[in-house]
């Protein structure tokens, strides 16, 4: 006697596959697995390119700064030795400078290719001649008021006041529209060759 199985109809096969619920089940912890660290990667990235951009806009903020220092010195050394005697001209320039860059009107600073700083770098700056430019062959690669190089994000301006033997000077750079994207920096420049009146 032979017995024949018959399969029965609508009975699962349980020995291979898995179901559709399983295999989104899978799908969705992997995704959830992929996408918090995707996530925290990308907000690191844009992190550390805001502070990037921030560190050289501090940079160039000093450097804006030093300039004025730099024009004292550079004036005190040409007065050197035959207006010795009358050191304090060496300050007349400040009181242009703080003419010339107030609030209303800020400057720029025109570096030369070789660091050369005189009363006429500093000029008016406007929406078009105030932003930095990059330039990789220059000994001073970021420059203002050139046409040379690539235009980049920052722009620099400068005000100077003065108050007798103090000179004050701000120097903001900004690389975009929002309030946290601009760092200014202040500090006092003192004309060390004044002699009070007595």
């Amino acid at each position: 006697m032979h017995s024949i199985r018959h399969k029965q109809r609508g009975t699962a096969n349980t020995k291979g596959g898995y179901s559709l619920v399983e295999v989104l089940v899978a799908i969705t912890v992997l995704l959830i697995a992929l996408v918090g660290p995707l996530t925290i990667a990308q907000v690191g990235l844009k992190r550390a390119l805001n502070s990037r951009e921030q560190t050289m806009s501090v940079f160039l903020a000093q450097e804006g700064i030093e300039t004025l220092f730099k024009l004292r010195e550079d004036s005190a050394l040409s007065a050197f030795p035959s207006s010795l005697n009358n050191l304090s001209l060496v300050w007349g320039y400040v009181s242009t400078l703080a003419n010339r860059c107030t609030v209303a009107n800020p400057c720029g600073v025109q570096i030369g290719t070789n660091g050369v700083i005189n009363t006429a770098s500093f000029y008016n700056c406007n929406s078009s001649n105030c932003k930095m430019r990059y330039d990789t062959t220059a000994a001073v690669p970021y420059r203002q008021g050139v046409l040379t190089g690539v235009e980049t994000i920052y722009e620099r301006k400068l005000v100077i006041s003065v108050d007798n033997d103090k000179a004050i000077i701000k120097s903001t750079v900004s690389w975009g529209t929002k309030p946290e994207q601009q760092v200014s920096l202040e500090t006092y420049v003192y004309n060390i060759y004044y002699e009070p009146p007595m």
